[in-house]
């Protein structure tokens, strides 16, 4: 199986779950800023939306990528579906997440701000919002491991 975890920038939010999946983040706790901000990858915003990133395999063996989809995620599923049908690749190989909705514009401003340079202030921002809101991320994950048993 290849699983997409998917989000906006694809850096943030769904690299947060594939840490959580790939059990290099805490699925029993929230994890620190420390461990978010040490996660390979973590705001890595050389990454175009469209990209696929491989991430790792987990323990099942399956493949897990992040996908940068603005906020065309409908869109990229369908897309991706027609391609596989397209070549005639089994659907069931690919299992596409969308990331849970941050309620927080902080996580913008944060992404913002690192943009222009400032990293630590951006940093702090991103993380903050990320913390407040894993549980749902690994609600989600969690989620996506029970389809894979």
């Amino acid at each position: 199986m290849n699983i997409i975890y998917c989000c906006s920038d694809g850096v943030y939010s769904s690299r947060i779950m594939a840490g959580i999946h790939l059990r290099q983040l805490p699925s029993d706790k929230i994890a620190s800023s420390k461990e978010i901000l040490s996660l390979q990858g973590f705001g890595n915003k050389k990454l175009k939306s469209g990209v696929v990133q491989y991430v790792g395999d987990d323990f099942y063996l399956n493949s897990i990528f992040t996908l940068a989809v603005k906020n065309d995620f409908k869109i990229v599923r369908k897309a991706i579906q027609d391609f596989l049908k397209l070549y005639s690749v089994s659907a069931d190989k690919f299992m596409l997440v969308e990331s849970p909705k941050i309620s927080s514009p902080w996580i913008t401003v944060g992404g913002y701000l690192h943009d222009m340079g400032f990293f630590s202030t951006g940093n702090k921002l991103v993380v903050n919002s990320i913390r407040r809101n894993y549980p749902s991320f690994v609600k989600k994950v969690k989620e996506v491991l029970a389809q894979l048993d």
